[in-house]
């Protein structure tokens, strides 16, 4: 049997991948001579046809040059020999959402010209080097595109006076200094700001015998999001958890005094982190239960008018509580998030105390 794939799984595709994918990808049985594939591959006007088993999943790949390596070959007939002793066996795939350099590293790895691309387990197109190419051409275009908008830019920058000049420079220098430490996604802080602020309070702390609090906040079944949704739909709820989680501590006047030392960053994936120096345990746990119970009650709107309403599972810890440097709080509040999460999700857990039980 030989078709052609319906793309029915656009949600399930990253757009890098999508946009330079070929879609419609022809498919043939293991069982069918390579004559019977040659002739469909003619009048489908394709040079690669992904080999499927009897329940669908990818076996190889036959290209025009697997038939070209067996054409001089003594005794070969193309209506006799099946289609799976001349194509490539077991090629690798790549998953629809994944990054161009993973695909690249597969390419020069493997050696492959043609990728099959999967989605929930289902083929939904093909990637091939040409394919590849293309993006890197237009990539290359792209970068040079913004080369010469910054050549534009540094002429006119040339004609300014030194005043503007050193007062230009200093809006680019902040403008660098904070991308350098915020998340490009959320706008929250990144991994690299929470943990240059986390040794510096845990100095603070120890100097002056103050209390400091860590707290791990993590979406639960993100994934669920991202495989109903797409990605480009997770990522609009990341944003909007985000604003949810900078309103709720910063604007919400989480505790009495002012906290301006506060620090919330994105951890990493879905994974989002509080960092609230001169904050007990209790008081922790007070801010915890703001952010757990104003996420669960805040649906979240992507996709022009769609929402999806997301609980979290918090892990708290607190120093010299749980921890007695930077390593030990951020392990017990990861050992409290697991148990959150371990005992039903959407629930709030703190450690156990610093070499002992709590």
């Amino acid at each position: 049997m030989v078709k052609q794939t319906e793309n029915n799984a656009k949600q399930d595709v990253s757009p890098l991948i999508r946009d330079i994918m070929t879609h419609g990808v022809v498919t043939a049985s293991e069982e069918l001579s390579v004559a019977e594939v040659v002739t469909i591959m003619n009048q489908s006007q394709v040079g690669a046809t992904v080999v499927v088993k009897a329940d669908g999943s990818v076996s190889g790949i036959f290209t025009e040059r697997d038939l070209l390596r067996k054409v001089n070959d003594t005794g070969f007939d193309a209506k006799r020999t099946k289609v799976s002793a001349v194509m490539t066996s077991a090629p690798q795939t790549i998953d629809a959402d994944a990054r161009l350099s993973a695909l690249w590293s597969q390419i020069n790895e493997w050696g492959f010209r043609h990728i099959p691309v999967v989605a929930n387990g289902e083929l939904v197109g093909m990637l091939s080097l040409r394919d590849v190419f293309r993006l890197r051409i237009w990539n290359m275009e792209t970068q040079l595109d913004q080369e010469i908008r910054s050549l534009q830019q540094l002429r006119a920058f040339l004609h300014l006076d030194t005043d503007e000049r050193a007062k230009e420079l200093m809006r680019i220098n902040e403008r660098l200094s904070q991308l350098a430490l915020t998340d490009d996604l959320t706008g929250l802080y990144n991994h690299r700001y929470l943990v240059r602020r986390l040794q510096e309070e845990v100095s603070r702390s120890q100097r002056s015998k103050t209390t400091l609090s860590l707290l791990f906040v993590d979406i639960d079944r993100f994934k669920r999001v991202n495989d109903a949704h797409g990605h480009a739909a997770g990522d609009q709820v990341l944003r909007g958890f985000a604003n949810i989680l900078r309103n709720t501590v910063e604007g919400g006047s989480v505790l009495a005094r002012i906290r301006r030392h506060d620090v919330v960053a994105r951890y990493g994936g879905e994974e989002f982190a509080l960092l609230l120096p001169m904050t007990d345990t209790d008081a922790a746990m007070v801010v915890a239960e703001r952010v757990r119970a104003a996420v669960e009650s805040t649906p979240i709107s992507f996709d022009k008018g769609h929402q999806v309403t997301v609980t979290v599972s918090i892990g708290v810890a607190t120093l010299p509580i749980h921890g007695s440097n930077e390593e030990g709080l951020l392990a017990a509040a990861d050992e409290a998030l697991y148990r959150a999460k371990s005992a039903g999700r959407n629930q709030i857990t703190h450690a156990w105390k610093h070499g002992g039980k709590r």
